[in-house]
């Protein structure tokens, strides 16, 4: 009898010895897969999770390891997609598109497999008009290149290959564009193909272009103000040598007012010092030049006809000048006189506004024409194409600084002052779908309305995309600030926001940097929010599908029990069964794999466009139709 006990207690004994070595087996490869995902070996740890679930299904964390590796395929997935960036970036579109269907063939029911499609199609229109415009450029077509990759940029304009592209538009309009043999210094000799040469090509303007966006924004401005200043003592020299002290006098004001650390303000004090002892001795000229002067004591001197006659050709003159100087000046005249001033900005994006701030050829427009661009093109009023180097920008307040080279007339006055009144009327030019120098007339009606700590004026307007950059004109001809893309609602054309000068000066000579700062930390705040606020509703969708999920396989389960008791009682045949069980694995619709439709089901339900209840109902109204 004991014998008998022992014999049914060893096979028992056996049994938990067994089941305690497949926990002890599951926890051992546990903690390995940890380790693993620890030290950053994404693929390496799913395969082991995997593992568990596979080997130990009833292990008692098999819930916790189910997370873990849906967590680990989203990881895996986001390197796919930021190698096949990489790869895109380097002109590889062939291996991109490798890791693209890598994703469609380990997660064909995820959206990535979707968004892998559809880079992939992209890809597939790109690759050949990108070969056939470097076949173009290296058979010498420049023009022929040129046109393929502006096509290129137009169509997929926030594709890796159009960034790519964009570059080498830039070396072919500056000539650097080299065959094989010329470059092939900087390549090995295996690698002399020609992805490799453009690859190659690309490396070398991106470092060019950090090193020159490496200056210094400060340290730009500070060299476009000296230049201004050099500008305006050379004026004020030439004003003084033909004895028209006053004006001369007034430049060297300005020079001590806007740049008083500028080794000029010196200069400056000692000629105004001259010129007010030429004042007190000589307070009434006449003439062009110093040798040629004659004071009031020396007229006193001649004849008394000589100094009526002299004085009446004084107030002749005097008052001839004084009409034509304060003649109130047409809107005709001043729009006219303006767009001489007025520039077209012109990338591949499109065509935008900005006019001409300073003889030297700085340019104020809108950092939304600029867009990604280092160089633009700039389109004078006498139709001269310059090319132009963004000095300095701004996305937050919409305001981009160009610097073309060469010296320029027809510069219009700017009030850098706060000179706005409420119900004036105002002028803009812009260049709205095309149109360019388009007049728009309206009215001020805020000098004051503030958006995140920024001043604006607000006008009634209509600026539309091409418009923004262009200039905003009072009834005396003097540009009071730049028309803007930011406007205070969508919905309201009519009311829209002008920068004025002065926030523009206070940008250029850097006063702004905190304000920017704080508008930027501000706007990535944001993003975060919004962030969390698409990373909840996934974790939601997954949690909905999960479920959803779960009710089809119950109600898939239960169809299947009635096809097999069909067959059983031979009121169907086997294969027939087998057709139906196969078919009902596809959505309502026929035409898509169930799982997509879960997929979509689940979406519904987490943006309120469907209950939960309602869902599981279609589910099952969807098999017993079967």
């Amino acid at each position: 009898m004991a014998d008998t006990n022992m014999g049914e207690c060893n096979p028992k004994g056996k049994g938990e010895d067994k089941e305690a070595a497949l926990h002890l087996s599951a926890d051992e490869l546990f903690n390995k897969a940890a380790e693993i995902h620890q030290r950053g070996e994404i693929v390496q740890a799913l395969n082991l999770y995997a593992r568990i679930l596979e080997q130990f299904p009833n292990y008692g964390r098999i819930q916790v390891v189910k997370t873990i590796i849906a967590g680990l395929k989203k990881e895996k997935i986001g390197i796919y997609w930021d190698r096949a960036a990489e790869l895109r970036a380097q002109c590889k579109m062939s291996d991109a598109q490798k890791l693209y269907k890598q994703i469609i063939l380990e997660y064909p029911d995820s959206p990535d497999a979707m968004s892998a499609k559809q880079e992939i199609q992209i890809l597939t229109d790109i690759e050949p008009l990108w070969n056939e415009a470097l076949q173009c450029q290296s058979n010498g077509n420049d023009e022929k290149a040129a046109q393929l990759f502006t096509s290129l940029i137009t169509r997929y304009p926030q594709s890796p290959e159009a960034e790519n592209a964009n570059l080498l538009l830039a070396l072919i309009r500056q000539n650097q564009f080299m065959p094989a043999r010329e470059v092939s210094h900087g390549i090995k000799a295996k690698d002399d193909t020609p992805d490799d040469i453009v690859a190659h090509l690309l490396t070398q303007k991106k470092t060019r272009l950090q090193e020159k966006q490496a200056r210094s924004p400060e340290a730009a401005a500070d060299e476009t103000q000296s230049k201004k200043i050099e500008a305006i003592w050379s004026k004020a020299g030439e004003l003084e040598k033909d004895g028209l002290i006053n004006e001369a006098a007034l430049l060297y004001a300005n020079i001590i007012e806007s740049s008083p650390n500028n080794y000029r303000v010196r200069d400056a004090k000692y000629r105004l010092g001259k010129i007010d002892a030429i004042r007190k001795d000589d307070f009434l000229l006449v003439g062009t030049n110093q040798d040629n002067r004659i004071t009031l004591r020396q007229l006193l001197s001649l004849h008394k006809t000589a100094v009526l006659f002299i004085l009446c050709c004084v107030m002749v003159i005097a008052g001839t000048t004084l009409y034509f100087v304060f003649k109130p000046a047409t809107w005709s005249d001043i729009v006219e006189n303006t767009k001489k001033s007025v520039v077209v900005i012109r990338t591949a994006d499109g065509a935008g506004t900005g006019f001409i701030a300073s003889s030297d050829g700085l340019v104020f427009t809108s950092a939304y024409h600029v867009g990604k661009n280092k160089e633009v093109d700039v389109r004078l009023y006498s139709g001269q194409i310059k090319r132009a180097v963004v000095v300095k920008e701004s996305k937050l307040l919409d305001v981009a600084v160009l610097k073309m080279e060469g010296s320029f007339e027809n510069i219009l006055p700017m009030s850098f002052v706060d000179s706005c009144r409420e119900g004036d009327e105002i002028r803009t030019i812009g260049a709205p779908l095309g149109v360019e120098y388009f007049i728009n007339r309206g009215i001020i009606s805020h000098c004051n309305v503030e958006r995140d700590g920024v001043k604006f004026i607000q006008t009634d307007p209509a600026l539309l995309l091409g418009s923004r950059g262009g200039p905003c004109l009072d009834s005396k001809g003097k540009i009071i600030g730049m028309s803007t893309s930011v406007a205070l609602n969508d919905e309201i054309k009519s009311l829209n926001l002008v920068l004025p000068l002065t926030v523009v000066r206070d940008f250029m000579e850097g006063k702004l940097t905190s304000l920017e700062n704080a508008l930027l930390k501000k706007q990535e705040e944001s993003a975060m929010k919004e962030e969390g606020k698409k990373e909840q509703v996934y974790g939601d969708a997954d949690k909905t599908y999960q479920k959803l999920q779960g009710v089809v396989d119950q109600e898939y389960s239960a169809y299947l029990l009635i096809l097999d008791s069909r067959v059983k009682k031979k009121l169907i045949t086997y294969e027939f069964g087998m057709f139906l069980a196969e078919e009902v694995k596809l959505a309502p619709s026929g035409a898509e794999p169930i799982s997509q439709w879960i997929h979509r089901l689940a979406n519904k339900v987490v943006k309120g466009e469907e209950t939960e209840d309602n869902a599981v109902k279609l589910i099952k109204e969807h098999f017993n139709r079967k």
